[in-house]
């Protein structure tokens, strides 16, 4: 991937910035007291997309989408996983180019759903995520969940602008990654594209990334993710087939796989864009370290930057 290519990140990244600072603007925010509330929430503004595209009020296709804007109040709620919930009615599923936005205005608010509940066991092929991305043109900004039992966040195929902003995932749990069961917290697939931006992923039990599709990340720190079933890769990031994905000022800190344990690629399409840092990521059974980018062609790549001087408090 050339220079220009990064550039051409960097100033779609600046976009997004400035549209995030006025999805924070003084506008009024909606409380959630429940994960009913959050699907209520996602279902009208589903159906809200949908009555305007038939009431004609989304014009020509060629114009940008009609995209709503979800403003949430900060709130903590614990979501259970069992027998009984772990199905498809229980996810969020984004049909609808929208904003889904926490309204934060001090540095302690968060928008923060908790999970409780047994795990998947090992090698069973629970194959569920939280949330599905059904839609091009959405934006997911300021989430933090906590001990998920798989699967969070998967964009569907060919889905395009997809904005996962300020997200916290912390302590999440994927299991044996068997058959369909998507690999990462998050799992992107096949010609989408995703933008991670200014986000912290720590002392998860899963990689964190599974990309197939187009992936830039961003300012972003991956800290203590470990995933050690046999033959897995990519402690923080896996991109596979023909994913392709730039990694800009992010931190890899301490996360371990058996190959790979920052980031592992199956093709050499990963581009290090400059202002990254790796530190003690290592190898399971060999406990040698890649702090870098391991591809199968060249094997362990260093990451510029060199070095991290700071980790996640």
């Amino acid at each position: 991937m050339r220079l220009s290519s990064i550039l051409n990140y960097s100033t779609i990244i600046l976009s997004l910035v400035v549209a995030r600072q006025v999805h924070s603007s003084d506008c009024s925010c909606k409380q959630v007291t429940s994960w009913e509330d959050l699907k209520a929430l996602i279902s009208e503004a589903n159906h809200a997309h949908l009555a305007a595209q038939e009431s004609q009020e989304v014009v020509a296709a060629s114009s940008p989408p009609l995209q709503q804007t979800i403003l949430l109040c900060p709130f903590h709620i614990k979501k259970e996983v069992d027998a009984s919930t772990n199905h498809w009615a229980e996810f969020l599923n984004i049909k609808a180019p929208m904003n889904l936005v926490c309204k934060k205005e001090q540095a302690s608010d968060a928008c923060w759903v908790e999970v409780f509940g047994e795990k998947c066991s090992f090698n069973e092929n629970c194959g569920r995520a939280m949330i599905k991305v059904s839609s091009d043109d959405v934006t997911i900004d300021g989430l933090k969940i906590s001990k998920a039992r798989d699967n969070i966040i998967a964009v569907a195929t060919d889905k395009k602008r997809v904005r996962l902003i300020g997200l916290e995932f912390y302590g999440g749990h994927v299991p044996g990654n068997d058959g369909a069961a998507p690999n990462g917290l998050i799992s992107i697939n096949a010609r989408a594209s995703v933008h991670i931006i200014d986000s912290v992923f720590a002392w998860n039990q899963a990689s964190v990334v599974e990309n197939k599709g187009s992936l830039v990340v961003h300012k972003s720190r991956f800290n203590d993710n470990r995933v050690k079933t046999q033959g897995t890769m990519g402690g923080a990031i896996v991109n596979k087939g023909a994913g392709n994905m730039v990694i800009i000022s992010t931190m890899l800190i301490g996360n371990r796989a058996v190959m790979g344990p920052a980031i592992f690629s199956d093709n050499r399409n990963v581009v290090d864009g400059g202002l990254n840092c790796a530190s003690e990521n290592q190898e399971f059974q060999t406990w040698n370290e890649c702090n870098g980018i391991y591809d199968t062609a060249n094997g362990c790549i260093p990451i510029l930057g060199g070095a991290c001087t700071t980790t996640i408090n």
